[in-house]
């Protein structure tokens, strides 16, 4: 006796299966994406993220990373996920790593925006 669930093939999307990983991103020097967040991990302090000068520094580490984009509106948003991250965390280099690299955007609030927002326009 054959079942049913023994004739039907696994579901296939965009000629992949589902449950397959997709491919790691990697930068063109060939470092994935997760170990370029835990070098930018590593570099991140408190420091880093109380100044506009470290805001402007890990931005541009997140974008050599391939975990950020070049707009304006990309800048805002680490930018504010630091703050979140200083806000939220006992580590806040490592949430900070963890979310970016994840694309967890959706957990900073406008506070974060208006702390970042008002950090990034003090005048040095």
């Amino acid at each position: 006796m054959v079942r049913h669930y023994q004739t039907i093939s696994p579901p296939v999307y965009r000629g992949a299966m589902i449950h397959q990983r997709p491919a790691r991103r990697r930068r063109s020097d060939g470092v994935t994406a997760a170990a370029a967040a835990v070098v930018l991990c590593a570099a991140c302090g408190l420091k880093t993220f109380t100044t506009a000068d470290g805001l402007n520094r890990v931005w541009r580490q997140c974008i050599e990373a391939g975990m950020a984009g070049t707009a304006d509106a990309d800048r805002d948003r680490v930018a504010a996920m630091a703050q979140h991250a200083l806000r939220v965390a006992d580590d806040p280099a490592a949430l900070f790593a963890s979310n970016v690299r994840a694309g967890r955007w959706h957990v900073i609030s406008a506070l974060d925006f208006d702390r970042a927002d008002r950090l990034m326009r003090r005048p040095a």
